[in-house]
């Protein structure tokens, strides 16, 4: 999904929440909160990182042939009422 996608999105849905914001600056918005989501699992050397709403992603490191890899697994949270 792109990030002019979710910005149209949030803009059709709750309009109101993004009030007299331009779509450039509701990108932006968008784009910054993804990158913080990124920056948390970048710190992150194993484990949980939990987003209240959204779900769990799981950092794990594996070694395979000398190698360590990075995998994220992400667990969307239980439907529930709106945040």
């Amino acid at each position: 999904m792109k990030i002019e996608e979710i910005a149209t999105t949030i803009l059709e849905e709750n309009g109101k929440l993004l009030k007299g914001m331009s779509d450039k600056k509701a990108k932006r918005v968008v784009r910054s909160i993804i990158n913080v989501f990124a920056k948390e699992l970048d710190k992150a050397e194993e484990g949980k990182i939990s987003i209240q709403g959204l779900g769990v992603f799981v950092k794990k490191r594996i070694e395979k042939d000398g190698e360590i890899n990075e995998k994220i697994i992400f667990k969307r949270a239980k439907k529930s009422k709106e945040i």
